[in-house]
């Protein structure tokens, strides 16, 4: 497990989380032209998780803006 951080467009502020994924991992796939979708790339992920990945939201934010579903 380790922590990676993102940029969370709603807050305005990196935001981080322990994922079973590295920040290094996180970056490649972020820079890769060719990545595959974020739930491929990392199957280990929940819907949360990816959805972190991906935007930066965690899911208390995810839960603030819509109701708790994922």
């Amino acid at each position: 497990m380790h922590k990676v951080s993102r940029y969370c467009w709603l807050t305005n502020k990196i935001e981080t989380m322990v994922l079973p994924v590295t920040q290094g991992e996180v970056d490649a796939w972020l820079s890769s032209d060719d990545a595959p979708f974020v739930q491929d790339a990392f199957p280990t992920l929940s819907l949360g998780e990816c959805e972190f990945v991906l935007t930066g939201l965690t899911p208390e934010v995810w839960r603030e803006l819509f109701g708790g579903v994922e």
